[in-house]
C-alpha cells in the first residue's frame, strides 16, 4: 500500500481496533491483480502457513478527499472488512468496494457522508486443491437454483390468468382482455395506513408509564422503514453519541444524552422506559469510567499486574481490589458504586492486557486513560447497540378488509426488491407468497420457507442451506385465506432458522381475534420485533388519483371510454350512497367498470350487492363476446350454441355459484387443487373440472378464475365470497334438510356472513325465510345448522323482532349471538349449546330448562331472568351478571361464583356438579364466607367445608377451624377451633399449624 497521511491512518485503526485478527503482509505469497475499481484494487493471494487463497484489497485515496471523508471510509472499512469478500460466478470478488462506482461518486448507503463502500455479504475463501469443490457452494449454482423460483414468483407477480385450454382452439384477438384487473400495477396509487409508536405517558409533568398512540401516513414508508431499521449504530451515529456523552459529563444531566440516543431508532421503535433504564445503567457506568476512582483503581491494578503478568489475571485483580476498595460502601448499603466500576471488570480484555504490558513506565498512565475512555465509549455503544438489535423490527402484519389493496401493495414491493436485488447483489432477496395455494405447507411445524423452496423453485437442501446465510423479504400473502389460523405462526414455520429475513404478513383483521398478534411475535424478541400496520380506506385524494390512472391507462391501451376523469369524479359525487364504497380499491374499480353503464340504464339504487352482480355480468357477456370471435371446431360450437340458448349468462353465473359454494363446503378453500397426477379429479370436484363435457369446459374457460397448473382460484377472494352468498340466498325458500344453508356454518368466514347480512339489510323478504328455518329446528334437530346460521344473521342485522315471537325450542347449537338483544324473550327449552353469547341482553327473559352447555357468556346480562334447570354445564361466565337471577335446579360450575356477578340470586338447589372435587367445594366455602358473587352466608361456607372434610381434605378440617374461631356460620368457639386446626396439623396441613403457633 503507497504510503501516505490516509494510508497510515488506515493501518494504525486496523492495529487499533482489538476485535480485528490481522495479518502481516509478509504472510502471504505475492498478489495477483484480479479486478480493479475506482475505490480500489482486488487481489488473489495465498495465506502462507494455511495454504488458503484469500482475496486481498487494496483501497485508494484521491486527493479530493478530506480529512473527515477519509476518517468515514476507514470507519465503515474496519466495521465491514470481514464480511465483503465472496464467490460469485465463480470468481473471487469484493462486494462492490469500489468496483461499480468512483469514490467521489454518491453514495447508496444510507449515511450520505460515507462514500463507495456498501454493506457486504458474509465471506468466503477458496480452497485450492481436491478439497476445492466440498468447501465451496459456487454462487452460480445458487443463481441456477434460484431461477426455477423465476415462473412462479413472476405467476403470482403478474397475477395474470391462464384460460382454459380448449381443444385445438385459435388465440384470442386481445389476449390483455384475459384478466380484468392485468391493469392493477399500472393503476398503482401509493397507500395510507396506520400504526402505533411508543410513547411515555405523562402525569402532572412526570414520566409514569409506556403506552402507545396511532400514527397515520405513507405506507410505503413505513415499510422502507421496516425494511431498512438497524441493528448497530453507524460510523455516524458514533460521533453523535460520542458528542452528547461529552455533554453529558460536562453537565451530569442524561436527558440530552438520552434524546440524542432516541435519534438513532425509528418512530415505530422509540425508547420506553424500561429502554431508559437500561442507559440509566450504561450513563452511570459511563461516569464511574471516567472518575478518578476508576483510574485510581485501574492503576493500582496495572501495576500489580505487570510485576507478574499472567493472561487473564488483571480482571482477578481489579475485581479483588473493588472489593476491598468498596468494603465501606457495601457495609452502607450503598452498592451503586460497586456496581458502576464492577462493569470495568467485564470490559478488560487480553487485548488491553497486552497493551499495558507493551507500555512503558512513562506511557502508563497515557495508556490506562486511553483504555478507560475506550472502555467508557463501549460502554454507551454496547448499551445502544443491544437496544437496537433487541428492538428491531422482524414480523410486519399488514392489515386491511377485503379489497383495500394488500395483495396490489405486497406485489408492487415485491417487483420493486427484486429489481433492486438484481441490480445491487447486496440487498435482500424478495420472496412473494401467496398462501391460499400453499395451504399444504404453512403452520404444519416444518420450515415453510425451505419447503416452499424445494416444492416450487426445487433447490436442493444443500443449495438451501447456502440461501439460510441470505437476506431475505418473506412477503406472505393472504393469511386470511388459511384454514389453520389459531397456529403459532412463527413458530410453526420455523422462521427462526432464517436469521436474514424480514417477514411481511397480509391479513384480513376480521379473520383474527383479539390477541392474535401474539402468534405472529418473533421468537427472538417478542412483541419488541412486531409491528402492525393497518391499511386505510382511499381517501377523496387517492380517489381522484386511480381515476385518472384508469383513464389514462385505458386511453393507452385503446380502450375507448365514454367519460373521461372530470365525468367520472362528478358521477360519483353524485350518488351518495356509493361514495363510501368506492374508498374500497377493488370496489372503485368495479364501478368504473360499470358505472356508465348503470347510469345508462337508468339505475338508481346502487350498492355493493348492484356493483358485484352488474359485473359479473359484464364479465360473462365479454366472455361470450370471447367465444364469438374464436374459430370453435364443429362440436365446440354446437356446445356453445346450446349455452346460448340456455341462456349464456345465466348458466355461467350458476355453475360459477355452485363451483364456488363447493369451495366453501370443502374446508372453505379458497383454491382448488385437483390433483397433480395426470390431473386426476376428486370425486366431489369432478362434475366442475373434468374434461369431456364441452359446455362444462367453456363455462369453466368464461369464469373469473386464475388457474395455474392444477389449481383454480377466484382472481380475488371477494368474488368468490359474492358468488357464495348468491348461492346461500337462492337456497332461504327452500326449509329441508338438504338445503344449502344447512350445509356448512356461515360463522367460520366473517366476509360471507357480513354479505348475508348486506343482503337481509336491503331485502326485508329475507327475514321471514330466515324464520322460517328457526321454526322449523323445534321438530327437527338435523336443520340446527341452517337455524343456527339463520338466527346469526338475523341478530347481526339488528332485525328487531316481535316481542311475541315464540322461541321455545329452538335448536340453534354453535350461532354466533354476540352482542344480541333478547329481553324478554321466551326461550324455554331452547338449545343453546356453544353459542357465542358475549355481551348478549337476556334481562327478563325466560329461559326455563334450556341448554348452555359450552356457550360463551363473557359479560353477557341475565339480570332477573329466568333460569331455573339451565344446564351451564362448561359454559365460559367472565364478568356475566345474574343479578336477582332464579337459578333454581341450574347446574353451574363452581368457579361461575368466581366470575360472575349473582347477587340476589336464587341459588337454591343448584347443581354446582364440580362439587365433588376438593377445589370446588374449597372455592364455594370461599364464595359464601366473603360474598364473592353471592351474598355472604357463613352457615352454606361452613357447609361446603365440612363437605371438603369429609373428603379427607386437610384444607377443609382447617377451614372449619377458621369458622369457630371467627364465629363464622357458627357461634366463636376457640376450644374447637384449636381441635381443628391441631387436627389439620397432624395431617401436614401448614396453615393448621401457623393457626397453632399464633394462638
Amino acid at each position: 500500500m503507497i504510503n501516505t497521511p490516509a494510508t497510515n491512518q488506515l493501518e494504525q485503526a486496523i492495529l487499533n481496533e482489538k476485535d480485528i485478527k490481522h495479518f502481516d503482509y509478509n504472510e502471504f505469497t505475492t498478489s495477483e491483480l484480479i479486478g480493479r475499481g475506482g475505490c480500489g484494487d482486488v487481489f488473489e493471494s495465498i495465506l502462507k502457513d494455511r495454504k488458503v487463497a484469500v482475496v486481498l484489497k487494496r483501497p485508494k485515496f484521491d486527493n479530493t478527499l478530506d480529512e473527515k471523508q477519509i476518517k468515514k471510509l476507514i470507519d465503515d472499512f474496519i466495521k465491514e472488512h470481514s464480511k465483503n469478500i465472496l464467490i460469485h460466478l465463480g470468481t473471487p470478488k469484493i462486494a462492490d468496494f469500489g468496483e461499480s462506482k468512483q469514490i467521489n461518486e454518491a453514495s447508496m448507503t444510507s449515511d450520505p457522508e460515507v462514500f463507495g463502500v456498501l454493506e457486504y455479504t458474509d465471506p468466503y475463501c477458496i480452497m485450492h486443491g481436491v478439497e476445492k469443490q466440498n468447501a465451496i457452494t459456487d454462487e452460480k449454482q445458487i443463481e441456477e437454483g434460484m431461477k426455477n423460483l423465476e415462473g412462479a414468483q413472476s405467476s403470482d407477480l403478474k397475477s395474470n390468468r391462464s384460460g382454459e385450454i380448449l381443444a385445438k382452439i385459435g388465440e384470442l384477438e386481445d389476449q390483455n382482455e384475459a384478466h380484468e384487473f392485468n391493469e392493477a400495477r399500472k393503476l398503482y396509487v401509493k397507500p395510507l395506513g396506520t400504526w402505533t409508536v411508543p410513547i411515555i405517558k405523562a402525569s402532572d409533568g412526570k414520566e409514569e408509564m409506556d403506552d402507545e398512540k396511532k400514527e397515520e401516513g405513507d405506507v410505503e414508508k413505513i415499510v422502507k422503514r421496516f425494511l431498512t431499521s438497524k441493528d448497530k449504530l453507524t460510523s455516524h451515529d458514533k460521533e453523535v453519541l460520542e458528542d452528547a456523552a461529552n455533554e453529558f459529563l460536562d453537565k451530569q444531566d442524561n436527558t440530552l444524552l438520552i434524546k440524542k440516543i432516541n435519534g438513532f431508532f425509528e418512530p415505530e421503535n422509540q425508547l420506553t422506559l424500561e429502554d431508559r433504564g437500561a442507559l440509566d445503567i450504561a450513563a452511570d457506568q459511563f461516569l464511574a469510567l471516567k472518575g478518578k476512582k476508576a483510574l485510581m483503581l485501574l492503576m493500582m491494578a496495572a501495576n500489580e499486574f505487570l510485576e507478574s503478568p499472567k493472561e487473564g489475571a488483571l480482571k482477578a485483580i481489579i475485581s479483588i481490589r473493588l472489593e476491598s476498595s468498596f468494603e465501606r460502601e457495601l457495609s452502607l448499603k450503598n452498592e451503586t458504586s460497586f456496581k458502576r466500576n464492577l462493569a470495568l471488570v467485564h470490559q478488560i480484555t487480553i487485548e488491553d492486557e497486552r497493551a499495558l504490558i507493551k507500555a512503558s513506565d512513562k506511557d502508563l498512565v497515557t495508556t490506562v486513560n486511553e483504555l478507560l475512555a475506550l472502555k467508557a465509549k463501549e460502554v454507551l455503544e454496547s448499551a445502544v447497540n443491544n437496544l437496537l438489535t433487541l428492538k428491531r423490527k422482524k414480523v410486519l402484519l399488514i392489515l386491511g378488509s377485503g379489497g383495500t389493496g394488500k395483495s396490489t401493495f405486497n406485489r408492487y414491493l415485491a417487483r420493486c426488491l427484486r429489481k433492486r436485488a438484481k441490480n445491487d447483489m447486496t440487498q435482500p432477496i424478495p420472496l412473494f407468497i401467496a398462501l391460499a395455494p400453499l395451504e399444504g405447507l404453512i403452520n404444519k411445524d416444518q420450515d415453510f420457507i425451505e419447503a416452499y423452496l424445494r416444492e416450487r423453485g426445487k433447490l436442493t437442501i444443500e443449495q438451501i442451506k447456502e440461501l439460510r446465510n441470505r437476506k431475505f423479504v418473506f412477503i406472505l400473502d393472504g393469511y386470511d385465506e388459511i384454514a389453520e389460523r389459531e397456529r403459532n405462526c412463527y413458530d410453526s414455520n420455523m422462521f427462526t432458522e432464517w436469521k436474514n429475513a424480514k417477514i411481511i404478513i397480509s391479513c384480513r383483521p376480521e379473520y383474527l381475534d383479539k390477541d392474535s398478534g401474539k402468534r405472529f411475535w418473533p421468537k427472538e424478541n417478542g412483541k419488541k420485533g412486531f409491528q402492525e400496520l393497518t391499511l386505510t380506506p382511499f381517501s377523496r385524494t387517492e380517489i381522484e388519483q386511480y381515476i385518472k390512472n384508469y383513464v389514462d391507462y385505458s386511453k393507452k391501451n385503446g380502450c375507448q371510454l365514454v367519460w373521461d376523469v372530470d365525468k367520472y369524479i362528478q358521477e360519483i359525487k353524485d350518488i351518495s350512497q356509493i361514495e363510501e364504497l368506492v374508498c374500497n380499491p377493488v370496489l372503485l374499480k368495479i364501478t368504473l367498470t360499470i358505472l356508465p353503464d348503470l347510469r345508462k340504464s337508468g339505475t338508481s339504487q346502487i350498492n355493493r350487492i348492484v356493483l358485484y352482480e352488474e359485473f359479473i355480468k359484464k364479465w360473462f357477456e365479454r366472455a361470450q363476446e370471447r367465444l364469438q370471435k374464436i374459430q370453435l371446431k364443429k362440436e365446440e360450437k354446437e356446445a356453445f350454441n346450446r349455452l346460448n340458448e340456455k341462456g349464456f349468462n345465466n348458466q355461467c353465473l350458476q355453475f360459477g355459484k355452485e363451483f364456488a359454494f363447493n369451495m366453501f363446503v370443502d374446508n372453505n378453500k379458497v383454491v382448488v387443487d385437483y390433483g397433480p397426477i395426470n390431473e386426476k379429479i376428486t370425486p366431489e370436484w369432478e362434475r366442475f373440472l373434468e374434461n369431456t363435457d364441452l359446455e362444462l369446459i367453456l363455462m369453466r374457460f368464461s369464469m373469473p378464475l386464475f388457474r395455474r397448473g392444477n389449481q383454480y382460484w377466484f382472481f380475488h377472494k371477494s368474488l368468490r365470497d359474492f358468488l357464495i352468498t348468491c348461492a346461500l340466498v337462492d337456497s332461504f325458500k327452500d326449509t329441508s334438510q338438504t338445503t344449502l344453508l344447512n350445509r356448512q356454518s356461515i360463522i367460520s368466514d366473517p366476509a360471507i356472513l357480513e354479505s348475508l347480512v348486506e343482503r337481509v339489510q336491503q331485502m326485508p323478504e329475507h327475514v321471514q325465510y330466515l324464520l322460517n328455518f328457526i321454526e322449523h329446528s323445534k321438530m327437527n334437530d338435523n336443520i340446527q345448522i341452517a337455524s343456527a346460521n339463520a338466527i346469526t344473521i338475523l341478530s347481526r342485522a339488528k332485525i328487531q323482532l316481535s316481542k311475541n315471537l315464540n322461541l321455545n325450542n329452538i335448536r340453534v347449537s354453535g350461532a354466533d349471538l354476540s352482542n344480541g338483544i333478547f329481553n324478554n324473550y321466551q326461550l324455554e327449552r331452547a338449545k343453546l349449546d356453544n353459542v357465542n353469547f358475549q355481551n348478549t341482553k337476556f334481562q327478563n327473559a325466560n329461559l326455563q330448562d334450556s341448554s348452555f352447555q359450552n356457550a360463551n357468556l363473557t359479560s353477557a346480562d341475565f339480570q332477573n331472568a329466568n333460569v331455573q334447570n339451565v344446564n351451564f354445564q362448561n359454559a365460559n361466565f367472565q364478568n356475566a351478571n345474574f343479578q336477582n337471577v332464579n337459578l333454581q335446579y341450574a347446574k353451574l360450575p363452581s368457579l361461575s361464583l368466581r366470575c360472575a356477578n349473582f347477587k340476589g340470586a336464587n341459588l337454591s338447589y343448584v347443581d354446582f356438579y364440580d362439587m365433588n372435587s376438593s377445589n370446588g367445594l374449597s372455592w364455594l366455602g370461599q364464595c359464601y364466607e366473603y360474598g364473592i358473587g353471592v351474598e355472604k352466608n357463613g352457615r352454606k361456607a361452613l357447609e361446603y367445608y365440612q363437605k371438603l372434610e369429609e373428603m379427607g381434605n386437610s384444607t377443609g378440617t382447617c377451614q372449619i377451624g377458621h369458622c369457630y374461631e371467627n364465629g363464622i356460620g357458627v357461634e366463636k368457639d376457640e376450644r374447637k377451633a384449636i381441635e381443628y386446626f391441631e387436627k389439620a396439623a397432624n395431617l401436614g396441613n401448614s396453615f393448621g399449624m401457623c393457626n397453632l403457633e399464633t394462638e
